[in-house]
């Protein structure tokens, strides 16, 4: 009896931790998040304590655009972040050394809208052509969202290369409508309905253009911080997962979390199409924007989804 008392106190001294809450690992992961819906498993997770349910000693720091979360990536100040599904497959075939860890957002046609092309309400709209000469604001510049217009501009009687793109933040748009410095914007929410008093959407889901359904964001990180920390990448990716399951179920309870960081009114974030938030991360979901990004010169060759996507160690 003494034998088995002395091993449960080992057990416990080398960090046991009965039912699903995992031994704490004191490695700080510094992730990156933007403040808007697709990103935002990033932020849930800590508010609702799933990366320390999943062992995970991570803080989150909130950033501009998902140029500012590879650039820091790049530079060492964060080790996992949240990017644009285009944004991180140009960096990656540019020859930035980074892979695809978690999901987050999915356009799927069957759930709802995504993407709005918003237009001032001054300016008269009939078809695509109408967006030629016109300014649109979008961040970062030839982004998905972009790209997708770009696509349903030339397939519905309009010339893409005729519309002018200009970088605005998301929480400037409004602003730049209300002052007449831009004419329209790519917007998704929840600042398409911050924008409605400015603002109206025009012609459909430019996303539906792409695909009936691919993967919008993902969070990424190097690949040598990923060779360097495969449990800290699975605890990371779990906590996410549980993260996009529960606001998937709570959507009341997640715009909660949602305004706080965004700072876009709650009743705008309850009235607006809320993103869906996947556990999978499969190349049929990746490959349609890649193919996005070739159609359009963003990169000069395609290359396979599945190279960009993390591989545990066996």
């Amino acid at each position: 009896m003494k034998l088995l008392a002395v091993v449960a106190a080992a057990l416990l001294a080398v960090g046991f931790v009965p039912g699903s809450v995992r031994a704490q690992d004191t490695t700080p992961v510094r992730i990156g998040v933007t403040p808007i819906d697709p990103a935002s498993t990033g932020f849930y997770a800590a508010d609702l304590g799933l990366y320390a349910k999943d062992g995970l000693n991570a803080s989150v720091q909130m950033m501009g655009n998902s140029g500012a979360v590879l650039e820091a990536l790049v530079g060492g100040s964060l080790d996992i972040g949240y990017v644009g599904i285009t944004t991180g497959e140009t960096a990656f075939k540019k020859g930035l050394p980074i892979v695809m860890i978690a999901p987050t957002g999915i356009f799927d046609i069957k759930q709802g809208r995504v993407g709005y092309i918003m237009l001032r309400n001054d300016i008269p709209f009939k078809t695509a052509k109408d967006l030629e000469g016109k300014t649109i604001a979008s961040i970062p510049l030839r982004n998905v969202g972009e790209l997708a217009m770009d696509l349903w501009i030339d397939t519905n009687g309009g010339d893409s290369s005729k519309v002018k793109y200009v970088e605005v933040p998301f929480p400037a748009t409004g602003p730049a409508l209300q002052q007449g410095r831009i004419d329209g914007a790519i917007l998704i929410e929840p600042f398409a309905s911050q924008d409605k008093p400015f603002a109206r959407a025009v012609g459909p889901d430019p996303m539906a253009s792409v695909a009936s359904f691919w993967l919008g964001g993902t969070f990424v990180t190097t690949k040598a911080w990923a060779a360097a920390h495969p449990d800290q990448v699975r605890r990371f990716a779990a906590a996410v997962a549980e993260a996009g399951q529960w606001a998937n179920k709570n959507p009341d309870k997640s715009a909660l979390i949602l305004q706080k960081y965004s700072n876009v009114p709650l009743e705008m974030i309850k009235a607006s199409s809320r993103t869906i938030f996947t556990d999978q991360l499969k190349p049929a979901m990746i490959q349609p924007t890649i193919d996005l990004l070739v159609r359009y010169k963003q990169i000069d060759a395609s290359f396979k989804a599945e190279d960009m996507i993390y591989q545990p160690p066996k």
